[in-house]
């Protein structure tokens, strides 16, 4: 009956698979549809300006991050009941994240799902996970029922022999054998994953640091020569990458050639400080990320996406929560949200955004970046409009670089909670 919420998937499960009849008062049945509906938007009204095309994506996906933890500001300490030192500020605990933040377009998103895989969906797919526990799309009889962005970018830009221009790449330090995670990551349709595994297989036998498997920087020897083979192909034009960064996972240990003088004291709070540590630390990662595109001449050519999974609770209100497991609270499903790149505006957004909206902003911009305008000083003006009316037609969400029409219901957020 959950799917009534969901008429696209409706629709699909109707066309491909024999379900239970039931009946729905179609006034309702629309007004449900109406109310998760993405807000309609004008594409002839850009809200920002990008001055030159973009070539490459790289989206970063940060796990466990709150809303109000980058920027950090004083609502973590308020919603704690604890109390800020006065290291805990936002450039000093996230200096790189802090700049970029300042500088992108820049949001607080919402996301359909404190599960780490069924939120990558939405991230990729720009769909909502299905109302189950557990990673139940990755079992063969089910679908997701529109294509994923690796998939999307091959089929929509081609070479002029009629290759695809991208090469698509997921990386991630952590292990993929946990709930279905690497038969998930078929069906979404990555060019290449490359995850703990493969380091162990090329790096060695590095120990794990928290759940999942070894630090983060482990992955960054991989992804830099799966990047720079990509750059030495001359047939490679375009770059998906794709950065699950685990370091900020529960129980949020800090990487062991830490310099200890690093370590600082945030908040008196020892669950929330060692959190705001290790988001230190993945900031330290981050920064060698960006130098490392700025080495390789990407820096200005290429799109930053960087989001989390999901948020987490410590405590909140002084409620009896610590963790996600089945918790309804606002900062478990409340996440930063921001798009960086040189040459686009920056711009603080407020609206009603979701992690579907990801797959298609990053499409209208690389759309936009089709072809470089000299009638007009912002590409986004020179999208094909009708491809993008096509994609936000066909998937859950939409873009936020564009005007909202006026006077539009409210649009409602589906949450699934961590089983």
């Amino acid at each position: 009956m959950v799917l009534s919420y969901f008429p696209k998937v409706v629709s699909h499960y109707w066309s491909t698979k024999p379900l239970i009849r039931f009946r729905m008062n179609e006034t309702a049945f629309n007004n449900v549809t109406q109310m998760f509906r993405a807000p309609v938007v004008d594409i002839s009204r850009p809200l920002v300006t990008l001055k030159e095309p973009i070539k490459h994506v790289f989206v970063i996906i940060l796990e466990s991050i709150r809303a109000d933890t980058l920027p950090l500001n004083r609502n973590l300490a308020k919603a704690v009941k604890s109390t800020f030192t006065s290291d805990a500020t936002a450039t000093k605990v996230t200096p790189l994240l802090n700049s970029l933040w300042t500088n992108s377009v820049r949001t607080v998103a919402s996301v359909t799902s404190s599960y780490t895989l069924k939120s990558l969906v939405s991230i990729f797919c720009g769909i909502y996970p299905l109302n189950v526990n557990f990673l139940k799309e990755a079992n063969a009889e089910n679908f997701l029922y529109e294509k994923c962005l690796p998939e999307l970018l091959r089929e929509t830009f081609r070479t002029t022999n009629n290759q695809s221009a991208f090469r698509s790449a997921f990386f991630t330090a952590a292990r993929d054998d946990f709930d279905h995670q690497r038969d998930l990551f078929n069906k979404l349709k990555f060019d290449t994953t490359i995850n703990g595994f493969n380091i162990y297989e090329q790096v060695g036998n590095v120990p794990d640091l928290g759940m999942f498997g070894p630090a983060d920087p482990y992955i960054l020897p991989l992804m830099w020569k799966w990047i720079d083979n990509n750059l030495a192909d001359k047939e490679t034009n375009h770059m998906m990458m794709s950065l699950l960064v685990t370091g900020t996972h529960e129980p949020f240990p800090i990487p062991t050639d830490w310099p200890a003088d690093d370590y600082r004291i945030y908040i008196d709070d020892p669950s929330v400080n060692s959190y705001l540590n290790t988001l230190h630390a993945t900031d330290d990662f981050l920064k060698e990320i960006i130098d490392g595109f700025k080495l390789r001449k990407l820096y200005n050519e290429t799109l930053f996406v960087i989001t989390s999974d999901h948020g987490y609770v410590f405590h909140d209100y002084e409620r009896e929560m610590l963790g996600l497991l089945s918790t309804p609270l606002e900062c478990a499903f409340s996440v930063p949200l921001m798009l960086y790149n040189p040459h686009l505006e920056a711009k603080q957004l407020h609206g009603q955004f979701t992690n579907m909206d990801v797959l298609p902003t990053i499409m209208d911009i690389l759309l936009s970046s089709i072809r470089p305008t000299h009638q007009s000083t912002n590409q986004l003006l020179s999208v094909p409009c009708d491809q993008v009316q096509s994609i936000l037609s066909r998937y859950e969400g939409t873009s936020i670089l564009r005007m909202p029409v006026e006077k539009q219901p409210v649009r409602y957020t589906f949450h699934l909670a961590n089983p």
